[in-house]
């Protein structure tokens, strides 16, 4: 009996099943599922009202896109209803009205995405969590800009990772970038 995995719902033929058609289960599993799984951009145009992403077994679907462009108009703060699997999304938040989004699953924890800024999340089948907790600051060109702003060129900022201090970062001129020791950041 066919059956479909959890996360990616790619389909997984039962022993002795699917002659004469296993060749095209497989082709769409890699060359399409699989692909879009790694590589996908999953357009979202809201309407002012949560959206429930696509998921489905064994064909395409929203869900299973790693990166989540939303535009559109919103009045209010709306969701992105995600499955609760082990997934992560990188979301952007590019609609109008100048609302958050937040994604969540039907249950659990939600993450709220801020208008006009990318969020990178994961979810661990039960919650969604943000990869990175507010870091506030960026550097770029031998500057660093808040608010997309240049305030300095040498800059010292203090942050926090899911509530543990990470002691201060140090950008010297927009080269050096000190980590203090145990903490855990994605450069991207």
């Amino acid at each position: 009996m066919t059956t479909y995995s959890q996360s990616l719902k790619l389909t997984l033929l039962a022993n002795g099943e699917g002659a004469g058609t296993w060749g095209q289960t497989t082709n769409t599993n890699l060359g399409t599922l699989l692909e879009q799984a790694i590589t996908g951009v999953q357009s979202i145009v809201m309407v002012d009202a949560n959206y429930t992403l696509s998921n489905l077994n064994g064909a395409s679907d929203e869900a299973r896109n790693p990166v989540l462009v939303v535009t559109g108009t919103n009045n209010a703060v709306r969701d992105i209803i995600a499955p609760l699997v082990n997934k992560q999304y990188l979301v952007i938040n590019n609609t109008t009205g100048g609302y958050d989004i937040r994604i969540r699953g039907a249950s659990g924890f939600i993450v709220t995405v801020p208008n006009d800024s990318a969020v990178m999340v994961y979810c661990d089948g039960t919650n969604f969590y943000s990869a990175l907790t507010s870091i506030g600051n960026a550097s770029a060109g031998g500057a660093v800009y808040e608010n997309k702003q240049i305030i300095a060129s040498n800059y010292t900022m203090t942050t926090n990772y899911n509530g543990e201090s990470v002691g201060p970062i140090t950008i010297n001129g927009g080269i050096t970038v000190t980590i203090p020791s145990g903490s855990r950041w994605v450069v991207l």
